[in-house]
């Protein structure tokens, strides 16, 4: 994993991550981390880019069931979509138990039931 998140402050919505090839740290607010686009160019709510605010044209692609760091990308994808709703629409802004039983949903659907974490 290349850039993962370290901390999120929750009050300003900003998340602290880690490059870790290139050993340093950014922060980056929870709005400027979109989702990847399926080819007929809708968004796709199952993965997540991050991109690196140091080095230029550096990201890690991160998908909802948290790839080689569960627990903290599963959480990012509940807080993304508390925040901005989810990329498929299905789910508006503003409800943490939504975003997390929609999350839950599309963790089991790509990987199974057991790998949800949070």
């Amino acid at each position: 994993m290349s850039i993962r998140p370290i901390s999120y402050n929750e009050d300003t919505k900003i998340y602290r991550m880690l490059h870790e090839e290139e050993s340093h740290e950014f922060d980056i607010l929870l709005t400027d981390l979109q989702h990847t686009v399926k080819l007929d160019g809708s968004p796709n709510h199952d993965l997540i880019v991050v991109p690196c605010l140091v080095c230029s044209n550096t990201f890690s692609t991160h998908p909802v069931g948290g790839g080689a760091d569960p627990l903290n990308i599963q959480q990012l994808f509940v807080n993304k979509i508390t925040e901005t709703g989810c990329a498929c629409g299905n789910v508006e802004a503003g409800n943490e138990n939504l975003a997390d039983a929609h999350a839950h949903l599309s963790c089991a659907r790509m990987d199974g039931t057991e790998r949800w974490q949070i």
